[in-house]
């Protein structure tokens, strides 16, 4: 879980139910953790996926130096976040090796799920 490398942190971002925290197409200059609550991914208006407690979102535009791939809204409940900006989050990457795999993990994971979608 990503949250082990913030659990001296205090979640900075609190999101109300239904609020943005970014839009798909939007440049992308940081990564969030998701401390409690949840956020819904959607692309093009249709919910793609949950993102749970301790996952990473956000990423694919830091690693790609890309626009956002999709939206991310809080979910029901709301949602309390980690930021990672790009600094720190290139920092990590190349400081804890452990940080970067659990990054490409999520991602390869999210990769075989959503190719699932269109088998």
């Amino acid at each position: 879980m990503m949250t082990s490398f913030f659990e001296n942190l205090e979640p900075d971002i609190d999101l109300a139910p239904g609020r943005i925290l970014f839009s798909q197409g939007e440049p992308g200059d940081a990564a969030y953790i998701v401390h409690s609550g949840y956020l819904d991914l959607l692309v093009g208006g249709a919910e793609l996926t949950s993102i749970m407690p301790g996952e990473i979102v956000g990423e694919m535009a830091l690693v790609e130096n890309q626009t956002r791939f999709a939206t991310a809204a809080a979910g029901k409940e709301g949602a309390r976040l980690y930021r990672i900006n790009r600094d720190r989050f290139l920092t990590l990457t190349r400081e804890r090796p452990a940080f970067a795999l659990a990054v490409m993990k999520t991602m390869s994971d999210r990769l075989r799920k959503w190719g699932a979608l269109f088998e």
